[in-house]
């Protein structure tokens, strides 16, 4: 979808799939939940596809929820958001970085996106892709992908430092998840 400031047919309140058409829901902390649940692993594909079902598209669902869902998004997104990537290529989480999408949110745009009573996912998406340089999304993201080579000494270390304490979390398999759950009930070593 290209964007155009004189096509009222912008932000789309449904998909085309298979040959039908299906509203969505397309509030954007819908979206982020359903993406948030279908990203976890402890919930099952059946499970999920209920959530998304009932979530995004209410009663008259899709036979294939997630493919139909993946379009939708497909279609919010523009080339020009598929060309920046979000984070100039550095990987992003909405879970992980939600304070700094928020007060950047907040401090470009004025949008408090934890009051806001409808903020389209389109919207939200091109909002997120245009954040400038200076905001604390985009700081975030250059800390995360910063250049330590050419440093050295304290400068370097302290550098590193800041680096890790704003990488994403590591995502374990179920095989790393059970080792390390059965190392900590053996060693004691039990989170909070």
């Amino acid at each position: 979808m290209k964007f155009s400031l004189s096509n009222n047919d912008m932000l789309p309140l449904g998909v085309r799939w298979e040959g039908d058409f299906y509203e969505v829901c397309a509030d954007f902390r819908l979206v982020l939940k359903v993406l948030r649940v279908a990203a976890d692993e402890s919930v099952s594909r059946a499970a999920k596809s209920v959530l998304v079902g009932r979530t995004v598209f209410g009663t008259v669902l899709p036979a294939d929820v997630f493919g139909a869902f993946g379009a939708f998004l497909r279609e919010c997104d523009n080339e020009e958001a598929d060309e920046s990537d979000d984070g100039a290529g550095v990987a992003f989480c909405y879970e992980a970085d939600a304070g700094e999408i928020y007060a950047s949110f907040l401090a470009v745009y004025g949008i408090d996106l934890l009051t806001i009573s409808f903020l389209h996912w389109a919207v939200f998406r091109r909002l997120l892709v245009h954040l400038p340089d200076d905001s604390a999304f985009r700081e975030k993201l250059r800390l995360r992908s910063m250049d330590t080579s050419g440093l050295s000494g304290e400068v370097r270390m302290n550098a590193e430092r800041v680096k890790r304490s704003v990488q994403l979390p590591v995502k374990l398999s179920a095989a790393e998840r059970d080792e390390r759950d059965a190392f900590e009930a053996q060693w004691g070593g039990g989170r909070e």
